[in-house]
């Protein structure tokens, strides 16, 4: 199942948005917790089907709550500049 999605971290750093690159779920676990520890805060992770920013969806932590839609309308990520974490 989890082969089925990317997953990323999303959060802030430095005054401005910062974004992990797109990766496996356990990858990204462990960019979650490399953001918890360097960044400002956390806002979410995310997973989407591979390849298709229509298809994101996030949670606040990685294992809370139902995954929500991700659209214009509920604070999409116009921007989609990655810098590393």
């Amino acid at each position: 199942m989890n082969a089925d999605y990317e997953y990323r971290v999303t959060g802030c750093a430095g005054g401005g948005w910062r974004r992990t690159e797109w990766r496996t779920r356990e990858q990204a676990l462990e960019d979650y917790e490399t953001a918890c520890d360097n960044w400002d805060g956390v806002v979410g992770f995310e997973r989407r089907t591979p390849g298709d920013d229509k298809t994101i969806q996030r949670r606040t932590e990685p294992d809370s709550g139902n995954w929500i839609d991700v659209t214009e309308d509920k604070i999409h990520f116009e921007d989609e500049k990655v810098k590393p974490a």
